[in-house]
This record gives structure tokens, C-alpha cells and sequence, in this order.
């Protein structure tokens, strides 16, 4: 059987077609097949698990599926262990838009570790307003202190590589939506949009500047490589002319001569 945890609130909608559950036994592996444009919405801080390295551990069938999540607590946990492939997840808004995500691991992580998946959006173009539980600022990259939110798409996306002695090396791919960065009081050039995450070690973005190949046609930026040093949970899209900082450590200021040689460590 297909685990869930933390169940006080997951619901199964059928829209039109039957929502199918399907639990293969080969291997005693089971998967969550969604069928013909039906949906699961996760809601209200649950958990699903899925008990199943595969990469098709959950699939999409017929005209398609997909999993309506819009909160940094509704999760999917993805027990994906020592495998490689790649990972979707079939996210869409209530509405039916779909903006599915992925994690392709070419390296795999060492140890039973897993892979949580959720995302949400915000209200307004002003992402400092609804930041995910482990970032501290939306600061700019030119001065480290100016909101940059303007430049940030409005979404958040958890991506957590856990219980691994070695998280996995991977690429990963955004689908976003056109009406998160066309929001009144943002100034995104579309085409700009890179993925950017932020160390929630150090409290900085900027040591992750944005990255991916972006196809503005079918709104994925795609090709985002992580290694394990920086394959950390909250991530975004920001705009590759205006990043989110970086943090200055210290300076040192020396004489040589007549000139002052200023080595800063940022």
C-alpha cells in the first residue's frame, strides 16, 4: 500500500475521470498513477509518501494527471534512495494550470535518503512578504539591502535532499507561469529568468547566482545543476541582470608603496 502520513487533510478529486491509485507488486513497490485529467490536492500541512525509488513511481496517463500542493508544508516525500533518473512532480493550480517540476539525479545520493518536493505562490509581486520558513532576506545583489522581489518571480519551490550521507549530483527543471512574473509592481524581463536557491547556512543567495537554460515558449527553465555542497532546499527564479546577493565578510586594506591593495572576501 501506497504510505501517507499526516493525513488530516488530503483529498482525492476526480474531475470527469477516475482518479486511479494503482499498487503494482512487482517488488512490493507500489505507484501513484493519475489518469485522464483527474487530480490530488494536498492540503493543510499533509505529507504523502512515496515508498518507491522508481522514477515512474508516480505517473501520469491518458490526457494526463496532476497534484495541486500551494503551501511550503504540503509535501510529497519521495523515498528515491540510492536511484537515478528522473523525478516529476505533476504540479498545476486549482484552476488546471500545470507547471510540473523536475529532479533528473545522474549521480546517485548515498544512503536511505529522500527527496521533499512542495511549492506555493504569493499574493503579490513582494516575495519578502511570504519567504519559505529558512530564508531571512530578498535582499538585491548590488546592495544587499534594496527588496529585490520586484525581479523574483512569485513563487517559491522546497526542493530537500534529506537523510543522505552524500546528497545525489543532479539537474533540475522549473516550469513556471506566465502570470507569476507578469504580477503589477514586478520588473522581470522574462528572458532573464535563472533559478537561483538560497543558503540557509550562511543566510545568502548570491553564492548560487541563476542559472538554467530558459524556453520562454514553453516557460521551463531547465539544465540547473546542483552537487551535493549546494543542493539545498528553497529555491526561485530570478532575474539573471538582477540576482539576489551575495554578502560581504570582511575587507583588508594594505600599503604597497603608493598604493593601497583592498582584498575583500564576500
Amino acid at each position: 500500500m501506497l504510505p501517507l502520513q499526516k493525513m488530516n487533510s488530503f483529498k482525492i478529486i476526480a474531475v470527469i475521470s477516475l482518479l486511479v491509485l494503482s499498487f503494482y507488486e512487482g517488488k512490493g513497490q507500489a505507484r501513484l498513477v493519475i489518469n485522464n485529467d483527474a487530480f490530488i490536492v494536498i492540503d493543510n500541512s499533509a505529507f504523502v509518501v512515496l515508498d518507491n525509488g522508481a522514477s515512474n513511481a508516480i505517473t501520469t496517463l491518458g490526457t494526463g494527471g496532476r497534484i495541486v500542493s500551494e503551501n511550503e508544508n504540503d509535501k510529497v516525500r519521495w523515498n528515491i534512495g540510492t536511484n537515478t533518473g528522473t523525478y516529476t512532480i505533476p504540479y498545476s493550480t486549482a484552476a488546471g494550470v500545470e507547471f510540473p517540476m523536475s529532479v533528473t539525479i545522474n549521480v546517485a545520493g548515498v544512503g536511505a535518503g529522500n527527496i521533499t518536493f512542495s511549492t506555493y505562490n504569493g499574493p503579490t509581486w513582494d516575495n519578502n512578504t511570504y519567504r519559505p520558513s529558512d530564508v531571512t532576506h530578498m535582499f538585491d545583489l548590488a546592495t544587499g539591502t534594496v527588496n529585490n522581489s520586484n525581479h523574483v518571480i512569485d513563487r517559491f519551490w522546497i526542493v530537500d535532499a534529506l537523510s543522505y550521507t552524500t546528497k545525489p549530483s543532479s539537474t533540475l527543471s522549473f516550469t513556471y507561469i506566465d502570470a507569476e512574473h507578469l504580477t503589477p509592481g514586478n520588473a522581470i524581463v522574462e528572458m532573464n529568468l535563472g533559478a537561483q536557491r538560497f543558503n540557509n547556512t550562511s543566510n545568502i543567495w548570491g553564492d548560487y547566482l541563476p542559472v538554467g537554460t530558459i524556453n520562454t515558449a514553453t516557460n521551463v527553465v531547465s539544465a540547473v545543476p546542483t552537487v551535493p555542497a549546494n543542493f539545498i532546499r528553497s529555491w526561485t527564479l530570478s532575474e539573471t541582470t538582477s540576482p539576489l546577493p551575495i554578502e560581504l565578510l570582511g575587507y583588508n586594506l594594505q600599503c604597497d608603496a603608493k598604493d593601497v591593495k583592498v582584498k575583500w572576501t564576500v
